[in-house]
Formats: C-alpha cells, sequence, structure tokens
C-alpha cells in the first residue's frame, strides 16, 4: 500500500504459512516495544528490520490496534508539507 502523493509504501500484505500477514512500517522504538508486547509482531521478514514490522492477522492483537499501527505508518511516510 502506498500513498498517493509522494508513492512511499507504508504497508504490505501477504500470506504466509496460511495466516494473513502485514509489514507495516514504525518508528524504531515503537517498533521494538511492540515486538516485545506481541507474540505475533516480529521483524518484518525482507524489510529494514529497524523500522519495520510483520503483524500475522487472528492472533494476540486486536483488529483495531492493528488499525491503528496502519494509520501511524500512513502517517510516517505522507508528504511533509
Amino acid at each position: 500500500m502506498r500513498h498517493l502523493k509522494n508513492k512511499k509504501s507504508f504497508a504490505y500484505i501477504s500470506e504466509r504459512e496460511g495466516r494473513v500477514n502485514i509489514a507495516i512500517k514504525q518508528k524504531p522504538e515503537i517498533a521494538i516495544e511492540l515486538r516485545d508486547f506481541f507474540a505475533d509482531i516480529n521483524p518484518a521478514f525482507h524489510m529494514n528490520k529497524t523500522h519495520w514490522n510483520d503483524v500475522l492477522l487472528g492472533g494476540d492483537i486486536a483488529d483495531e490496534q492493528v488499525c491503528k499501527m496502519v494509520e501511524q505508518s500512513y502517517d510516517l511516510i505522507k508528504p511533509k508539507r
């Protein structure tokens, strides 16, 4: 998923081992904190592991939390005014 104006990616959706996975860009300090707190959040498989997390859906993360993480990722990459 990319921003329309600057074409930067803020999320990648894939399937791994029968589960939907979303790679989400995050601030490094938040990315590490979330990995420590949730079993279904890990460093992103094919991305910069400092800034990207893989989030497995249908696990220990509420849908509302996933939506919030996607919104934060979008805010990180949107063009600065």
